[in-house]
C-alpha cells in the first residue's frame, strides 16, 4: 500500500508480534572455539549469525519490525529503504521471508541505493525481490532521496534514518534466547561470564542486556570513527553527531544510536569499547585463516577484544572455567579482495584500545612480545591515537 500514512510511535520492545514472526527464521549455531578459547584462557562459543538468512543477525530485528508494521496497516504495504549495504540487504531479505512463510501477504520493497553501487550489492537485492531505485553518488544522497518519498507520503519506510533502533530490539531477543538453551549443555560454571557484540545501532547490545542478568557482562565494541556508544557513556548525555566510518567497518556506522543501549549500560554490566579500524580487519582476517568463514570488519569488532588479547584487562576476574560467547554478525560485503587488502596492511595492527578510563597500547602484537614487554592499561592515552590506522 503506497499512500498517507502516519508514522507510529516507537513499538514495544516485546511485541509478541515480532517474536512470533521471528520463530519463522532458522536456529543458527553456537559453537566452540578452541583458537579464540586458547587466547582468552577460558571457553569461548561462537554464536554463527553470519549463517542466518540474509547473511546477518539484522533480519531478526528488521522482520520483527515488518510483522509489527503488518499488523497495524495490513499485508499490502510497500517498505522504502535508503540505508548502507547490509541493512538493505537485510530489510530486502525479511519482506522476502516474510511473503514467504504467509502465502496471502503481498509487503513489497523499493531500496533506494547510489547510481555508483557495485553490481553485486544490486544482484543481492534483487534475489530477495526488491526493486532498485539508483539515486545519487554517494549513500547519504540515497538516504536523503528515500527520506523524500517517505516524507511525501508515498511509503512507509523502514530505513534506519526513520526508524528508531528501539524498534528492532524485540526480534534481536531471540539471538539471547537462542543463546541460553544452547549453552546449557557446555556450561562448567553456572552462567555465562561475558557476551562479545558489535555496537552499531545498538539494537543488538540492548537486547542482549534485557536478556541476560546482572551476572553476565555484554561488551560492545566500536571502531574509533563509529565510536558514538562510548562517547555517550563517558559524558553521561546522549550525543547527537554524524559517525563517519572508514570502508571496512561501514556497517557500524548507523546514523541512529538506541537509547535502550544507553538505558542498558545504566543497569546492566555494559563494557564500551574503542578499537582502531585496523584490530577490527585484524580480527577478520585472522577469524577466516581460523574458522575459514569470511565475516566483514565491522563483525570483526567484537572478535578483537580476544584476538588482540585485551579481554583479560577488560574482564579481570575470568577464570579458566569461565565462558564467554561471541555473537559473529556476519555482513554481506565480505570478499576476498578485501581481505587481500586486510592481509596486504593490517597484517600487524599497532594494538589501541580504550573502554572508559582505561586505554591500551602496544606497538607490537600481543601474540609476538612476551608478558614482561606488554604494555599495561594506561590511565591517559591521546584520541588522537585512536584516529589512525
Amino acid at each position: 500500500m503506497i499512500g498517507s500514512m502516519a508514522a507510529p510511535q516507537s513499538l514495544s520492545p516485546s511485541s509478541p508480534i515480532a517474536q512470533k514472526a521471528c520463530a519463522d527464521l532458522p536456529i543458527t549455531p553456537l559453537l566452540p572455539s578452541s583458537r579464540l578459547s586458547q587466547l582468552a584462557g577460558c571457553q569461548v562459543f561462537l554464536k554463527m549469525e553470519v549463517l542466518q538468512t540474509g547473511g546477518t543477525h539484522k533480519i531478526r530485528g528488521l522482520l520483527g519490525y515488518v510483522a509489527d508494521m503488518v499488523g497495524l496497516y495490513g499485508s499490502d504495504l510497500h517498505f522504502v529503504v535508503g540505508a548502507l549495504p547490509n541493512m538493505s540487504i537485510a530489510c530486502a531479505a525479511a519482506v522476502a521471508h516474510y511473503n514467504q512463510h504467509r502465502p496471502t501477504s503481498c509487503v513489497t520493497l523499493s531500496a533506494v541505493i547510489p547510481a555508483c553501487s557495485p553490481p553485486r550489492f544490486s544482484q543481492m537485492l534483487h534475489t530477495h525481490g526488491a526493486k532498485c531505485i539508483q539515486f545519487g553518488q554517494t549513500w547519504e544522497q540515497a538516504k536523503s532521496h528515500a527520506r523524500m518519498l517517505v516524507e511525501k507520503n508515498q511509503a512507509q519506510s523502514i530505513a534506519s534514518l526513520v526508524m528508531p533502533p528501539e524498534d528492532i530490539v524485540s526480534g534481536l531477543t531471540s539471538i539471547g534466547q537462542e543463546i541460553k538453551q544452547q549453552i546449557r549443555p557446555h556450561l562448567n560454571n553456572t552462567h555465562i561470564d561475558a557476551i562479545l557484540c558489535p555496537v552499531g545501532s545498538g539494537a543488538l547490545l540492548a537486547s542482549l542486556a534485557h536478556e541476560f542478568n546482572q551476572r553476565t557482562s555484554v561488551v560492545g565494541v566500536e571502531t574509533a570513527s563509529t565510536d558514538l556508544f562510548h562517547t555517550c557513556l563517558v559524558q553521561k548525555k546522549m550525543v547527537f553527531r554524524p559517525r563517519k566510518s572508514a570502508h571496512d567497518s561501514l556497517s557500524l556506522s548507523d546514523s541512529s544510536l538506541c537509547c535502550k543501549a544507553i538505558e542498558a549500560a545504566k543497569t546492566c554490566p555494559v563494557i564500551p569499547v574503542v578499537i582502531s579500524e585496523a584490530m577490527a580487519a585484524n580480527a577478520s582476517l585472522q577469524f577466516s585463516e581460523d574458522h575459514h568463514v569470511l565475516i566483514e570488519a565491522a563483525s570483526g569488532a567484537a572478535l578483537s577484544p580476544i584476538y588482540h588479547e585485551l579481554i583479560s584487562g577488560l574482564l579481570p576476574d575470568l577464570q579458566p572455567t569461565s565462558t564467554i560467547v561471541v555473537v559473529v554478525t556476519g555482513g554481506n560485503l565480505a570478499s576476498l579482495s578485501d581481505f587481500a587488502r586486510f592481509a596486504k596492511h593490517h597484517s600487524h595492527p599497532l594494538i589501541q584500545a580504550k573502554s572508559r578510563d582505561l586505554f591500551f597500547l602496544s606497538l607490537t602484537p600481543p601474540s609476538l612480545i612476551s608478558e614482561e614487554e606488554k604494555i599495561p592499561l594506561l590511565p591517559q592515552l591521546p584520541d588522537l591515537l585512536l584516529n589512525s590506522s
